[in-house]
């Protein structure tokens, strides 16, 4: 029994080895969940973002960015964008870096995709890399997940979307910004991967980043406003009668 189970385990490595696996190991088959296996995505296989109940409990702990290397997702890091349409909400950043099955052609299943996720200290991420066919990528993510700091990450609106046959929207999400200024889009069905180079103007329009500016500078304005009515209420009733100009009347100085 022990000689067949490890035939069976030697078989499972020959035929599905990827590049970097012995790297994987502690987060692979067999070994249970750790601290990097994290699947945020549907039944589908698209991005997941997290509830608005689950953003506020680890905003309140101090936690903004989660990054994970699980589940396989395609030739360059997914960038998930959850919350923050508004200044006031939740929000939370989701990277998910697992690459390893970037070329299912390749015998490593990665092939020459490579790619780097940098955490800086000022909050900002930078992930960069190539794609299988060598094609450079790279773009920041800056610590706020509002979309006036980058289209990487969210999902098109799906009035906009493609359809399929009977009509049915099926949206794609933004993958990466690539060397040429172009967007990486792509739509994932299961195992199956769609991948489409998009210019920016038409990727701004899909995810509605026009719309989504507005209302967040409606709501900062609005903010704004509020504060500084407070600000002058608060400065009117902490002045003292000693800091007033004296009021007249019929040209005297009123009696204190």
């Amino acid at each position: 029994m022990a000689s067949s189970k490890s035939s069976k385990s030697s078989k499972w490595r020959t035929i599905r080895r990827r590049g970097g696996e012995a790297l994987q190991r502690y987060a692979n088959t067999g070994t249970g969940p750790t601290v990097v296996m994290g699947r945020h995505l549907d039944s589908g296989s698209m991005p997941l973002t997290l509830s608005p109940r689950l953003m506020r409990t680890l905003n309140a702990n101090g936690i903004r960015k989660v990054v994970v290397g699980h589940t396989p997702h395609g030739s360059s890091p997914t960038v998930i964008k959850s919350g923050g349409e508004l200044p006031s909400d939740p929000a939370v950043l989701i990277i998910m870096a697992d690459t390893s099955y970037s070329d299912a052609r390749a015998p490593d299943c990665r092939g020459a995709a490579l790619s780097e996720v940098v955490l800086h200290s000022d909050g900002r991420v930078r992930i960069h890399g190539d794609l299988p066919d060598g094609d450079p990528y790279e773009f920041w993510l800056e610590a706020d997940v509002g979309v006036p700091t980058g289209l990487v990450g969210y999902t098109e609106l799906p009035h906009l979307a493609p359809t399929d046959a009977d009509g049915t929207p099926k949206p794609r999400f933004v993958k990466a910004r690539l060397a040429t200024g172009d967007y990486l889009m792509c739509r994932v069905d299961g195992f199956k991967y769609e991948y489409a180079r998009v210019p920016p103007e038409a990727v701004r329009e899909a995810v509605g980043a026009t719309q989504r500016e507005l209302a967040r500078r409606e709501a900062a304005a609005t903010v704004a406003t509020g504060a500084r009515r407070r600000s002058s209420l608060n400065h009117r009733a902490s002045v003292s009668p000693l800091d007033e100009e004296p009021s007249t009347s019929h040209g005297m100085p009123r009696a204190a």
